[in-house]
């Protein structure tokens, strides 16, 4: 008995002795694994970094890269402000056609005008102070024929030659009036007088002086001379109808040996 609890406390001591040696054998085991290598070992120029130079390295190397991004967005971050100078795209989608919508017709080309008469009288605010009195005349004697009161007619073209004696349309008037009465001799210098007195600019009313010229030759029987002041006056107005006319109403007649064939 006295042996067993010999054995006893021996076996208490050596459980306390190892349990005292246990931390310190923790501890050089901690501290012998931490110089695994030794300071001389590391490079001339390395230096141990400290908790607060990594942070200060972190910080250094996120201002190079510039603002983090989040995660997941992946695109470039770009300015809502749209550059002045940037050129605006227009958009290049063709429209869209309705296939129920009529197709749009091409309005055709307006055929040439035919005249059958005078053309109309320059307005008066164009003209002299002188010549706008003349053509006021002018205007009423037309009036006047409209009326079949031939003789005032030709009184007021009359007057209007005596206030503007180079106006060409009291001579044309004069002349279509002498030309109904069947004044020939008359009419011819009166209308010639017309024709020289218009400008190269009034092709129409040229062309209707010549044509009349035509009418007072075809009346007089000099066929082969109305025959080219008819010619004449479709060269100044190809639409005047009087002289188309006339022309083709001559188509049948005889040639004189002076005429010639249109070309």
């Amino acid at each position: 008995m006295k042996n067993v609890t010999i054995i006893v406390v021996i076996l208490v001591v050596l459980s306390i002795a190892l349990w005292q040696r246990q931390p310190y054998a923790q501890e050089r085991a901690t501290r012998d694994s931490g110089r695994s290598f030794d300071e001389e070992d590391l490079a001339p120029d390395s230096q141990i970094v400290t908790p607060d130079d990594e942070s200060a390295i972190d910080e250094t190397e996120e201002e190079s890269r510039g603002p983090s991004r989040e995660v997941g967005d992946e695109s470039p971050r770009r300015d809502s402000r749209t550059a002045p100078d940037e050129p605006a795209v227009e958009d290049s989608t063709p429209r869209s056609i309705d296939p129920n919508a009529a197709p749009r017709e091409e309005s055709p080309e307006e055929p040439p005008v035919i005249t059958s008469g005078p053309p109309a009288l320059p307005a008066a605010s164009a003209l002299l102070p002188r010549d706008q009195v003349a053509l006021s005349f002018v205007v009423l004697g037309v009036a006047s024929i409209d009326k079949d009161d031939l003789g005032q007619a030709r009184q007021l073209f009359e007057r209007a030659i005596e206030i503007a004696p180079l106006q060409p349309y009291s001579y044309y008037f004069l002349g279509r009036l002498a030309l109904t009465r069947g004044e020939h001799q008359k009419a011819l210098p009166l209308l010639r007088k017309a024709d020289v007195l218009l400008t190269r600019g009034d092709q129409a009313w040229r062309s209707e002086a010549m044509s009349a010229q035509g009418a007072v030759y075809e009346d007089i029987g000099e066929l082969a001379q109305a025959r080219r002041a008819y010619r004449r006056s479709l060269r100044f107005s190809p639409q005047n109808l009087r002289a188309m006319s006339a022309l083709a109403r001559l188509a049948g007649e005889e040639l004189d040996a002076d005429d010639t064939v249109p070309q």
